[in-house]
């Protein structure tokens, strides 16, 4: 293998954000390789951030008795392809491994299939922070192994990564996990960045220039099954404004997507002449897409007090300031509110109030705040970023073998 530092990054399925710091990884030198269960990255946005992708094809089946049969007969199946990915596993070198969870069953296989290497634990979701207490976990499916591996990852990696408010993981219940989560390990707050080479230029030529109405972007995950969500959309939709729609869930096809959506609560709203369902498009061209929109989304439960809402960070909100939009979210996304209002760059209502959008909306300064957005994307450019995490790198090598001194 090469002389390069490897930086080693485990995920069930590829993800945007993982792949933006990888390419700048990847230009300051490192070598950077991909090991993932799932999806697709095999596209020229991936192929620009890893050197190495090592594929195991996988599918995901809940841990259960009655799946224990299928689990046996599908590994049993897919036994060529682990055995060949295995040996081109143990010719890696890493400098370092990033485990990024959800699940974080498989964190934690590979920080004990790397033990002699320094491990970084990337809780992209913080899975305790969905639930209020341990049992409404276990009633959801939730494998009592997958909460005691977050609390594992918490407490025996070599470093942590959030991207999420500042301050999130101290929010971590002692309750749910049993006992209070002890972190010693160095901690890096990384925001979903902005990666220079999709940044555009801001779009002069908006669809509201051409109609005189207002035209709004969600880009991403979409409630779709859920009746109050469906309802907020309705509620936007009343009121003559555009709701423009670009899906896409990483495990799902395009016609499993389509399929999905056909047979949701959303197709209530299908022959609103104001809702735009698109084909999702690669990361490489949405900024360039959306541009020509007026505001992106970011909202699904406004009434939602979990830390997994009220302390989260969207990754759709790089893909806005890449775009060169402002944003709306929901008061209860407080992270994202204080984002929103400390640039200028968003504006945060109360579900109560979302019947009269349109007025806020039509009464905001638009200049002034594309004007904030161009100031912020400079502050959000990963670039700007990238040496506190070569920092926190060199600190969690550092932990990792002064440990290791005082165990031995």
């Amino acid at each position: 293998m090469s002389k390069q530092k490897q930086i080693v990054i485990v995920e069930s399925s590829p993800t945007d954000m993982l792949a933006k710091i990888s390419i700048v990884l990847r230009r300051r030198g490192y070598k950077t390789i991909l090991i993932y269960l799932s999806g697709n990255a095999e596209t020229e946005f991936y192929k620009k951030a890893y050197d190495l992708t090592i594929l195991f094809k996988g599918k995901f089946l809940k841990v259960t008795l009655k799946n224990i049969p299928k689990i046996c007969l599908y590994l049993i199946k897919k036994s060529p392809t682990i055995i060949k990915n295995l040996f081109l596993i143990k010719k890696l070198k890493p400098y370092l491994i990033i485990g990024r969870a959800n699940p974080n069953w498989l964190c934690f296989i590979f920080k004990n299939m790397f033990k002699n290497y320094p491990f970084v634990y990337f809780p992209y979701d913080i899975r305790s922070f969905v639930y209020g207490d341990l049992q409404e976990a276990l009633k959801d499916n939730i494998p009592k192994f997958e909460i005691n591996a977050e609390r594992y990852c918490f407490e025996k990696s070599h470093g942590i990564i959030h991207k999420g408010h500042e301050e999130e993981l101290n929010f971590l219940d002692p309750n749910f996990f049993g006992r209070k989560v002890n972190i010693k390990a160095p901690i890096l707050h990384f925001p979903p960045y902005c990666l220079n080479d999709l940044t555009c230029k801001i779009n002069p030529n908006k669809l509201s220039k051409k109609d005189k109405e207002i035209h709004l972007i969600l880009a991403g995950y979409m409630d779709i099954d859920d009746p109050s969500w469906c309802n907020l959309i309705k509620e936007i939709l009343d009121q003559k404004i555009h709701m423009h729609f670009y899906g896409k869930t990483a495990n799902l096809s395009d016609e499993e997507l389509d399929n999905r959506i056909g047979n949701s609560e959303l197709r209530k709203l299908f022959n609103n002449k104001y809702l735009h369902l698109h084909r999702a498009v690669k990361q490489e061209e949405l900024p360039n897409e959306i541009s020509k929109y007026d505001f992106g989304v970011i909202f699904y439960h406004p009434n939602n007090t979990k830390k997994n809402i009220t302390m989260c960070s969207a990754n759709k909100l790089a893909s806005y300031l890449e775009a060169g939009l402002p944003f709306i979210c929901f008061k209860n996304y407080e992270y994202m509110t204080e984002i929103g209002k400390s640039y200028g760059i968003g504006i945060s209502i109360d579900s109560n109030n979302l019947k009269n959008l349109k007025t806020i909306l039509n009464e905001l300064d638009y200049r002034k705040l594309i004007k904030n957005v161009e100031k912020a994307r400079v502050d959000f450019e990963i670039n700007n970023h990238i040496k506190r995490m070569e920092a926190f790198f060199a600190d969690t090598i550092k932990f990792k073998y002064s440990k290791q001194k005082k165990i031995f």
